[in-house]
């Protein structure tokens, strides 16, 4: 603005001089020669105002090659110095460092968060993505990249809280993006992620509102690949609220989506979904007949993390038909191939599989045994949720054996980590674990208490099935007959 001002102020003097120069040839009382001497003056100025003109812009151009010069020797000299710092102090190789881009601190840091958090290392996974904020010359885009695999570490050792923030802040960084196709689709993406921050937190219905509004966005910008894993979060829901005909639905569409595109890792994981479905269904031939069509398919892929997985359902499947001696050995296999992708968290939650059928099989020392393996490697993943889970395992096989002031400890340990986390499920099933302890020491007042706070978590957030609710009530009717 400065330069287009100065230069039309220095336009209207050339300008200004023509006008007189014209004006004075007309004016008669003035002599010849004066006139000449006038228009000569006049001329004169007017060259002179030009050359100006000619000599300024020379200058800004001089100036605007010198300001981007500048420029390119800050980011040169950032460049230099961002590569010093990481030969100084991580001792790195020169050609590998100068491999790292424009940005080789960002990008360091970066690769090391990307390979921790493959590696299910989450805790090394967020110190290095918080490094990648640090670096001043971070984009936007990058921002937001940063942000959300934040989000997703904290997700995975289920920090809802610390989640949710890291997406929003991804959301904001999002919005600020100039091109408005790449924006509009980052902020759908953490939108669909804040919905599973809902999810783990068992607030399904906020869950959905979020699943819905990113389905939307990709459905209208036609990507095959997130409408399937949305409507996969979203068949997960369905199964826990009891609606299976309608996850039955959407697992077709989801299978369509995959056949169409030749994913054979997402068939897969679609006929495991199916299967879970039909599981909680009580149908356990058909959860059976999609499990092996997931494990054939996978045999094929070598894919031993989804094989593991697949293991899973299957011990969990077989455990459901009373099959427990073929349930431990597929939940061994399952723990073998985790074992092998060193996913210590499933690791973890196969010890806990293995011990929940020797709980069944009334062998409650190797269950204990097993629960107890799980909660140490727990404790490495810092996985709160699933720690809370095998806490509540754990206090089930005190109940069982008699011990009721541990199991009453343990079941108060998972009631006080499902709230610090807000995990709605948690609280909902360790109040209803303490109401039935207190009800088979006959301490009905105190039952009543813990299983009326657990009724009305249930009925906003519908975790039983209608037999299961009626069968609730109807204690909690014989307890108030009681008093």
């Amino acid at each position: 603005m400065y330069k287009i001002i100065t230069f039309i102020s220095t336009l209207m003097l050339p300008i200004l001089t023509l006008i007189i120069s014209i004006y004075v040839g007309k004016i008669k009382i003035i002599q010849s020669r004066q006139k000449i001497i006038i228009i000569s003056l006049c001329v004169l100025m007017l060259i002179i105002a030009v050359i100006t003109i000619v000599e300024r812009n020379k200058k800004y151009e001089k100036q605007g090659d010198l300001i981007k010069e500048l420029q390119e020797t800050e980011e040169f000299n950032s460049q230099l110095l961002q590569r010093q710092i990481l030969h100084n102090c991580e001792g790195l190789e020169i050609p590998y460092i100068n491999n790292l881009g424009n940005d080789p601190v960002y990008k360091y840091h970066f690769n090391l968060g990307i390979q921790h958090y493959n590696n299910y290392k989450y805790a090394e996974g967020i110190d290095e993505f918080n490094k990648c904020l640090n670096v001043k010359t971070i984009s936007l885009e990058n921002k937001v990249t940063v942000n959300t695999f934040l989000g997703n570490c904290f997700y995975n050792v289920n920090y809802a809280d610390k989640a949710e923030k890291y997406y929003k802040e991804a959301i904001i960084n999002a919005k600020s993006i100039k091109d408005q196709k790449t924006s509009k689709e980052e902020v759908a993406n953490a939108t669909v992620e804040i919905g599973n921050v809902y999810y783990i937190n068992g607030d399904y219905i906020e869950a959905l509102k979020y699943y819905n509004e990113g389905l939307e966005f990709f459905r209208n910008t036609k990507n095959k690949d997130k409408v399937a894993k949305i409507l996969n979060n979203i068949c997960n829901i369905l199964d826990i609220q009891g609606k299976y005909e309608e996850a039955l639905d959407n697992y077709k569409e989801i299978l369509s989506i995959f056949i169409s595109t030749g994913n054979q890792i997402g068939i897969a994981r679609t006929y495991n979904g199916i299967s879970s479905t039909y599981k909680e269904m009580g149908d356990y031939n058909k959860a059976m007949e999609n499990c092996i069509k997931a494990i054939e398919i996978l045999d094929k892929t070598k894919s031993k993390h989804d094989l593991a997985l697949v293991y899973g359902n299957k011990a969990n499947i077989l455990r459901c038909q009373e099959k427990y001696d073929e349930a431990l050995n597929i939940a061994e296999k399952s723990l073998f191939l985790f074992i092998l992708t060193n996913d210590i968290l499933n690791i973890a939650n196969s010890y806990n599989t293995i011990g929940t059928i020797y709980y069944i099989k009334k062998e409650y020392n190797k269950a204990l045994e097993e629960f107890q393996k799980s909660f140490e490697l727990l404790q490495e993943t810092n996985n709160i949720k699933s720690i809370e889970n095998v806490i509540g395992n754990m206090g089930n096989v005190y109940k069982d054996i008699g011990k009721y002031d541990e199991a009453l400890n343990k079941y108060q340990e998972a009631l006080n980590i499902a709230e610090e986390i807000n995990h709605v499920k948690g609280i909902f099933l360790a109040n209803q674990n303490i109401g039935h302890l207190y009800y088979i020491q006959k301490e009905y007042e105190k039952a009543l208490k813990y299983y009326l706070e657990a009724e009305k978590i249930n009925d906003e957030y519908h975790f039983l099935n209608e037999h299961e609710k009626e069968k609730f009530s109807l204690r909690i009717g014989i307890i108030k007959k009681k008093d």
